[in-house]
């Protein structure tokens, strides 16, 4: 965010409190009266809209860079496919022909067997002996869920919500 406008906005933020700390006892000063004094004497509102026009501007860079990201990604797919492909062709050869290993001053090629790999089928089928047991993980919404139908929960507290900004562009 730009130094400036982050500074007018916290100048402008600490205006609109000094000036609503002042007219909050003034008598017959309803919540609109307020508000519209506010408005009228502060430049909050403007500052804020300042800053959203950056924020919009942000938002036009990262899908920007996301497309561009996508693009990037797209072409190192096809060069990484293109790299397997090769090295098909060289291992199919060097298969065919017999050879073991080629040496040359820049690089050493060599054709290994590798140990046999399974091919799960149906994984229900496979005995409890073969799976890795795995450390349960917390589901936190349930626990949220019974606190809020107001069972406790031992070693659990719910903290404060978090507010949330949004922002609609027409």
């Amino acid at each position: 965010m730009n130094n400036e406008n982050q500074q007018d906005l916290a100048a402008e933020l600490q205006k609109w409190n000094l000036l609503r700390q002042s007219l909050e006892d003034v008598e017959g000063m309803d919540d609109v009266c307020l508000l519209d004094t506010l408005e009228g004497e502060t430049n909050l509102h403007e500052a804020i809209l300042v800053i959203d026009e950056e924020i919009a501007e942000r938002e036009t860079y990262v899908a920007a860079l996301s497309e561009r990201i996508k693009t990037l990604q797209d072409r190192k797919d096809r060069h990484d496919k293109v790299r397997e492909r090769l090295r098909t062709i060289v291992l199919q050869a060097m298969d065919k022909a017999g050879l073991p290993k080629i040496k040359a001053p820049h690089v050493t090629i060599s054709v290994a067997n590798l140990p046999a790999e399974i091919s799960v089928e149906h994984e229900e089928l496979i005995p409890s002996r073969y799976w890795k047991p795995q450390d349960p993980v917390l589901d936190k919404k349930a626990v949220l869920e019974s606190i809020n139908n107001g069972e406790p929960v031992d070693g659990v507290s719910v903290g404060q919500g978090r507010i949330n900004l949004t922002i609609r562009r027409k």
